[in-house]
């Protein structure tokens, strides 16, 4: 039965048939040849009862939220501000490109939404800097994969649906990993513009002041950090001498660099910012140095040594105030517990019209094609939701779930030799089917082995989210390869099925490290919200 299965499903992929109609099909043939009862005649109840949950509701207003923001006009200042703080890295814009999209994977839930906003911004500037193409194309392809990774996820309330896990605590494990997939993503940059420069592009507009380069830049933090924590732990200096001293130094460099007054009070700000908390007396030597060391990076570097176009970084940042309230008005509301998954989704979207508006873009012509765009996905979605339900339930019945289940556990590989063997299995079926689909086909019969063994069911759900993450960025089926290659203007997607594959790398590299240390996810949702 399995073996009859998987052949009718590789076949049905291999022709090109919808996956939605692949699953449905599949249903029926297994309940023709393998099933006593008429399971079909249960398809009615099956497909209310799913299309009726009320947290599915939130996807259709995710996606929405995406479409909006996609058509609000902010991608490209939010891109620019934060090219202006990325852009000094060897590499230059891909950083650029990485940083946005993981800006805007906190407020769109989508990949393919955070891959078309910033694509849309980032493309033009390959022929302009000379960037290698491949690997620019590829850091907007896998960037993109962070859409369902840091919060807001769809794919996560999919997960906490099929497995009865909390929503809002798979959002909080999905914030450290994310940031972490990120900063791999931005060292692979590095390393490969470290070792061929040509990839990095030609010398952009950004301008330097005689005679500070990064590195310069980067010694000063760790300086700052340094001398905070050894006057910390030698008992020299307490927060109040602390503070003092850097919003004299900060005040000090923006004099020396001739910064303008605003520059000089801004400066100031960012040292004395957070004097409450350093008021504390208990406050460590660790805590006294990273203070030091960010604060010591931000004002070297953000406010007075680059300048793009004649623009201070610092007043960037009001760039980046939209997609941060966003993220708060989505995030903030369920943590505070004023709004569920589903109504804070809601919320965003009314506050990504009222942003919309204020950009000038509110039209009718921009609702329609948000609507449209909204429509169009949320059917697919929801087309493969309910096809994959009849499907497992079908599985279930004729007894291939367990099957499943028995085949893998009498393998004896233990707790780790198994869940390499699912990840392989993850990583090959993501080459020929669609990620939503993937999850919801899958789940019911792979997360009661991985829980048996032991495996947080939170910290089984981050490690799924980025198994599927590397699915949008392979071949032949990757969906963020054909958004990117959608956006130019010339070239075969190979270019950018080349230049994302060494970031599927980066994903497993998290995967391992989650496998050796499972707190990475698992610290923070028990932190807020307790074990």
């Amino acid at each position: 039965m399995l073996v009859t299965a998987l052949a009718l499903l590789i076949v049905l992929l291999s022709m090109s048939v919808a996956v939605a109609a692949v699953m449905g099909v599949l249903g029926m043939a297994l309940n023709n040849f393998y099933s006593f009862m008429p399971l079909h005649k249960a398809m009615g109840e099956i497909i209310w009862n799913g299309s009726s949950e009320y947290i599915l509701f939130a996807i259709p207003l995710f996606v929405m939220l995406g479409e909006i923001l996609l058509r609000a006009g902010i991608a490209a200042r939010a891109y620019n501000a934060v090219a202006l703080w990325l852009s000094w890295l060897p590499g230059g814009l891909m950083h650029a490109n990485i940083g946005t999209c993981a800006m805007f994977a906190a407020t769109s839930g989508s990949s393919v939404a955070t891959a078309a906003t910033v694509g849309t911004v980032a493309i033009p500037e390959i022929k302009k800097r000379g960037y290698n193409e491949a690997l620019f194309l590829g850091t907007i392809a896998a960037g993109g994969t962070l859409g369902i990774l840091i919060p807001p996820s769809i794919n996560f309330i999919l997960y906490g649906l099929l497995t009865n896990n909390s929503v809002p605590r798979l959002y909080l494990a999905g914030f450290i990993p994310g940031a972490l997939l990120a900063a791999f993503f931005m060292l692979i940059v590095l390393f490969a513009c470290l070792l061929d420069r040509r990839r990095g592009g030609n010398a952009d507009t950004t301008v330097k002041h005689p005679g500070v380069s990064w590195p310069l830049i980067l010694a000063g933090g760790l300086g700052a950090a340094a001398v905070a924590f050894a006057g910390f732990y030698l008992g020299l200096l307490t927060p109040r001498r602390l503070l003092i001293g850097l919003g004299l130094v900060t005040l000090g460099l923006a004099f020396v660099v001739k910064g303008k007054r605003g520059e000089c009070v801004f400066a100031a700000l960012v040292a004395f910012l957070p004097a409450g908390v350093l008021n504390d007396p208990n406050i460590t030597p660790s805590e006294a140095a990273i203070y030091a060391g960010v604060v010591g990076w931000f004002v070297g570097f953000g406010l007075f040594i680059y300048r793009r176009e004649g623009t201070p970084a610092y007043l960037a940042l009001l760039d980046l105030i939209p997609p941060f309230a966003i993220f708060l008005v989505v995030i903030g509301t369920i943590y505070a517990g004023w709004a569920t998954p589903t109504e804070a989704a809601s919320l965003g979207v009314v506050a990504s019209l009222l942003l919309a508006a204020y950009e000038g873009k509110f039209n009718f012509a921009m609702l329609r094609a948000a609507g449209e765009g909204t429509m169009r996905t949320t059917g697919i979605i929801m087309l493969i939701i309910l096809a994959a339900q009849f499907l497992n339930f079908v599985l279930a019945a004729v007894g291939a779930t367990d099957g499943i289940g028995n085949a893998i556990e009498s393998l004896g590989l233990g707790k780790y030799g198994t869940l390499l063997l699912i990840i392989v299995f993850y990583l090959i079926l993501g080459c020929f089917m669609e990620t939503i689909s993937m999850m919801i086909l899958t789940t019911p019969f792979i997360y009661p082995i991985v829980t048996k063994l032991g495996w947080d069911p939170i910290w089984w759900g981050i490690v799924l989210t980025i198994l599927i993450e590397a699915a949008l960025i392979t071949p032949p089926v990757g969906l963020n390869l054909y958004v990117v290659q959608g956006m130019r203007e010339r070239g075969p997607v190979g270019d950018v099925i080349r230049g994302s594959l060494p970031f599927v790398g980066a994903m497993m590299a998290l995967v391992f490290l989650l496998m050796l240390v499972p707190a990475v996810a698992l610290w923070l949702p028990e932190a807020v919200m307790g074990k």
